[in-house]
């Protein structure tokens, strides 16, 4: 592991209004409110690297927003849990505040691995997917499926329904539904999912109760109804047919997310799933109906499942949509508002397993990798959001930008391990 003290420089962002948004004109592409990373500073003495509040995120993977809008972000190679107030852009006299505002953190989530996908139920608990490995209730520690209660099934998704309070659980080729106690009380999917990824669970009035679940055998998202048994066949399917490819590439460790006041679904897709060095993967936008709205303005690298949530509380803030930079270092979460998707044309590389470009590089600049906006955006006191200077539109050398975690992602199939441990 690279060896050195990490400092935390100011915010990346710009002053933009926060709030809920009229939806955005689809010609055009939102920019995020702002970007939080560390930067590094020069090479020093090797020193052992350590987490926020004084270090830099590793592998952020799961996002979660409280009812205060208060950011929860897993930070994997970390085995921790970093809390952010509900404004990380929070100004002072002398430039941004250090750490982004940064609360608090939890630590040791789970000796044997790290946490990945986060959930938060009414009363405040905080639940993990340990990647492929278990499914918990952080505090006080509890698991409901997975090792070492289950052994031979590995989670890959989590969701809680504070309402009905219920704690649903990808289990692959099924769903596992739980009473917030740890009680299973009934399942989905049973003989319908065959790889099941990420889910969500909606509050938006017209879809309420639904359960998408994204299912990576046919790189379907797949709606469950309210009341479903568990043989009941999905009640909706999204098949991605709209998005520039013309289908799902890939939605292995799939993440999704729903707006609560607009029903608005957000889904990751990895657009170069085959052992590609840095896989593009992009979010895109469907309406509550399903239909296509578009894509988030920046892709990122894949890795580690992308951290995806939206903040559903009741604050300004509401509709803002957090995205994580996955398997990066020094990691990086992005803020878009809300509507901020576009359905503009964006000439994606051709994916990977078609014979594209493997080193995830764009052919204009509105497909630009995360890592070229990233970089574009270092700097120690605020800078505006500016776009990427245009790729070429033949392959180009990589953009330098966050340093990819090697040792555990990019594996056929994506089977992550942590550090040392074997693939799950």
């Amino acid at each position: 592991m690279r060896g050195a003290r990490r400092a935390w420089l100011g915010v990346l962002g710009v002053a933009l209004a926060l709030g809920t948004a009229a939806p955005a004109a689809q010609g055009a592409f939102n920019d995020p409110l702002f970007v939080m990373r560390p930067v590094p500073p020069p090479p020093r003495p090797p020193a052992p690297r350590i987490p926020p509040p004084a270090g830099e995120l590793e592998g952020p993977c799961g996002i979660a927003v409280d009812d205060a809008g208060r950011l929860y972000v897993s930070d994997y190679y970390h085995d921790a849990i970093d809390i952010f107030g509900d404004d990380p852009v929070l100004e002072t006299e002398i430039g941004p505040a250090y750490p982004y505002g940064y609360l608090s953190q939890i630590t040791n989530v789970d000796p044997l691995d790290g946490p990945c996908a986060l959930a938060l139920d009414g009363a405040g608990n905080i639940y993990a997917n340990d990647l492929h490995r278990a499914a918990l209730k952080v505090s006080p520690p509890s698991v409901f499926a997975g090792a070492p209660k289950e052994e031979g099934v590995h989670p890959t998704g989590i969701a809680v329904d504070p309402l009905s309070e219920r704690l649903y659980v990808n289990e692959r080729n099924r769903v596992a539904v739980f009473d917030l106690a740890g009680t299973e009380v009934g399942q989905l999917g049973v003989g319908h999912l065959g790889e099941g990824y990420g889910l969500a669970v909606s509050r938006f009035p017209a879809t309420a109760g639904d359960v998408y679940v994204a299912d990576a055998e046919d790189n379907t998202l797949e709606v469950f109804a309210p009341g479903a048994l568990p043989g009941d066949p999905p009640a909706a399917r999204i098949d991605g047919a709209a998005t520039p490819p013309g289908r799902f590439v890939s939605l292995r460790d799939a993440a999704v997310a729903v707006d609560d006041a607009t029903g608005e679904i957000y889904v990751t897709d990895n657009l170069q799933p085959d052992d590609t060095e840095r896989p593009e993967a992009v979010v895109y936008a469907f309406s509550a109906a399903g239909t296509y709205e578009g894509r988030l303005k920046y892709s990122v690298v894949f890795g580690l499942p992308l951290g995806l949530a939206v903040d559903n509380s009741p604050t300004p803030s509401q509709g803002r949509v957090y995205v994580s930079s996955s398997n990066t270092s020094p990691g990086a979460i992005y803020a878009y508002p809300p509507h901020a998707a576009s359905a503009a044309a964006v000439a994606l590389p051709e994916p990977f397993e078609l014979g594209g470009i493997a080193d995830g590089s764009a052919t204009d600049s509105s497909a630009a990798t995360g890592d070229v906006a990233l970089s574009a955006w270092a700097g120690s006191s605020p800078v505006p959001l500016t776009a990427p200077a245009p790729a070429s539109s033949s392959a180009s050398a990589p953009v330098a930008g966050p340093r990819e975690r090697k040792g555990k992602a990019h594996r056929p199939r994506h089977r992550h391990h942590r550090r040392q441990r074997s693939a799950r």
